[in-house]
């Protein structure tokens, strides 16, 4: 995805087409959302807008465990498909937002534009969820504390978009039907 000059959803469905099904143990999706999708390519040269589309391609608005590839590959002529974790969900939307809070440079800021993806991530955490995965509660912890704390950090252009995460962040975090551990877990 890096290396292929077309940002686009046309350039991405080429290269999986075309590249994809080489790695036999099946990890390729999950290596695609993982290190491209919902990691920050801000440093790569990715705009946000090139990111943005990037995971509207990618990923559903709404959290689903197991994630397909939008065409089949060229080599299996079936759709790549890997597992999106709730940690990794969570993680990458704790850590990435409270770079935006901190001003950081070259951290990209397109978590604050897709909260629907980590509430409805949130939704399906369980009791279970908490006490086997480690760093689930500090995430779900951070997350929460962001929501309180000053952005006077943040780089300007991102102070309406925070607000605007924060706000539907909590509303929606009220609205959900969370196990009350869960809930005190996250102190909201």
């Amino acid at each position: 995805m890096d290396t292929f000059p077309l940002r686009t959803p046309e350039g991405w469905d080429y290269v999986v087409y075309t590249f994809g099904c080489y790695d036999r143990s099946n990890l390729e999706m999950k290596q695609l959302l993982v290190n491209k999708v919902l990691a920050s390519l801000t440093n790569r040269g990715w705009t946000l807008e090139e990111e943005l589309a990037l995971w509207d391609h990618f990923l559903p608005e709404r959290y689903q465990a197991i994630i397909k590839s939008p065409v089949p590959t060229k080599r299996q002529q079936g759709v790549l498909e890997g597992a999106l974790h709730i940690d990794v969900v969570v993680m990458h939307f704790s850590v990435r937002v409270e770079s935006v809070f901190d001003g950081l440079a070259g951290s990209s800021p397109k978590y604050i534009y897709r909260p629907r993806l980590l509430l409805s991530a949130i939704e399906e955490v369980t009791l279970e969820d908490i006490s086997s995965i480690k760093y689930l509660d500090g995430n779900l912890q951070n997350l929460m504390r962001l929501c309180f704390r000053s952005h006077d950090n943040a780089l300007p252009e991102f102070k309406d978009p925070l607000n605007n995460f924060i706000r539907e962040f909590k509303q929606e975090m009220e609205k959900l039907q969370l196990d009350p551990t869960i809930r005190l877990c996250g102190k909201m």
